[in-house]
């Protein structure tokens, strides 16, 4: 099978124990078929200390019995006790593989790494190259998930869809809602014709598309752009950007689970209650002005991420054809980081301490372990922007 890789998949490496938030705590960790078997086939008195450490194994989805929240396997040196003793065949397949993200599309597997992991959001937010996708023949990896629709013509689709709208997100000569908007519209369009089973009609818009963002380049020409204007950022407004915040991420364990988004999200209520939505968008547009001319690259930043969601996402539509679904999500999730990074960013300010690269890593990867992986948020953000944006 074909790899692509991430283009810093190969920077990546494990902080074993001085990881700041091992990911050997506060996770549900499911045990895949592959390691139960590999389980069952230890000497008896082995086999027996194994599966006591692990709850549901008459179901569809036995998983590590905790210890206080953390896996009995966690060592005091922050390290994994069966992959010190050279067993990582008896991890579960997620503790061997996380961060990385490995799907299978049939003829080739796309590898991402998980921005919840603190060293990729650190490597993440250290690159300074444009992101890509680069054939990776190193080993091969276990498959997370693997998508099988046996319609090649639409992955190719997806594809040409994917390269079409980061190239450009790449190239803009500035990232804001003008081009996110502009690309929604585009997905908006694609979707009802996929929808409806017109696969030719969703090409056309796809081409048309992509002419006219190469006739723009051609003649240096941004459309929707004055560029004497300030650039503004929010796609989705600030009213239901808070209703997200107060019912899918403040739930009531997140001060236990994790303690500096929950500090993220008092500070955001006390900075926005009384506002009305209006005026709390024109405040988050002023301070990621302020953030940009303190931090140049803020803006930059923001482009990053939603290229990388577009890496990371845009193919899974393979499984679906549920284009929208995957873009508002996408477009919620980037601003949910903009949010919290400047609420993180005016933290320091009044603390009168430098928002460093340790402080960023901290926001990005807290933010990414609570919107990103439960689907019970998932669902809850979807339920949310469709019955009030849609």
């Amino acid at each position: 099978m074909k790899y692509f890789g991430i283009s810093f998949l190969d920077k990546f490496h494990c902080s074993k124990g001085v990881c700041p938030k091992t990911c050997c705590k506060g996770w549900q960790i499911l045990v895949d078929a592959k390691t139960m078997e590999k389980i069952e086939q230890e000497p008896a008195d082995r086999r027996k200390t194994l599966l006591r450490n692990i709850k549901g194994q008459k179901t569809d989805s036995p998983q590590i019995r905790k210890r206080l929240g953390s896996c009995p396997y966690h060592t005091g040196e922050g390290l994994c006790g069966l992959q010190q003793e050279g067993r990582t065949d008896l991890m579960p397949r997620v503790c061997r593989e996380y961060p990385r993200r490995t799907i299978s599309y049939e003829a080739f597997a796309e590898i991402a790494l998980e921005l919840a992991c603190p060293e990729v959001a650190r490597l993440f937010l250290e690159e300074k190259e444009p992101l890509s996708m680069l054939p990776w023949q190193k080993e091969e990896r276990e498959i997370l998930w693997k998508i099988g629709n046996e319609d090649l013509p639409f992955l190719e689709f997806l594809q040409d869809l994917r390269q079409t709208m980061v190239d450009e997100a790449q190239t803009q000569e500035r990232f804001d809602v003008a081009l996110l908007y502009r690309q929604y519209r585009c997905f908006d369009a694609m979707h009802e014709h996929l929808m409806r089973d017109k696969r030719a009609e969703a090409n056309t818009v796809l081409d048309a598309y992509r002419n006219r963002c190469q006739e723009s380049r051609r003649v240096g020409e941004q459309e929707d752009l004055d560029a004497g204007a300030p650039r503004q950022m929010l796609f989705f407004p600030m009213d239901l950007v808070d209703k997200v915040i107060a019912h899918q991420l403040d739930l009531p364990n997140l001060a236990v689970n994790n303690a500096y988004l929950k500090k993220c999200i008092r500070l955001y209520y006390r900075l926005c209650n009384g506002k009305t939505a209006e005026e709390a968008g024109a405040f988050f547009e002023k301070i990621w002005q302020e953030m940009e001319e303190e931090m140049p690259g803020t803006y930059d930043k923001y482009r990053k991420y939603y290229i990388y969601y577009l890496y990371e996402m845009l193919l899974c539509v393979y499984e679906d054809y549920h284009l929208l679904k995957t873009i508002l999500l996408g477009n919620m999730y980037l601003e949910l980081y903009m949010v919290m990074d400047a609420i993180a960013w005016l933290d320091c300010k009044k603390h009168k301490v430098t928002y460093d690269l340790d402080l960023q890593v901290r926001t990005l990867s807290s933010l990414e372990r609570r919107m990103r992986h439960n689907t019970g948020v998932t669902d809850g953000i979807l339920s949310r922007v469709r019955k009030d944006f849609l």
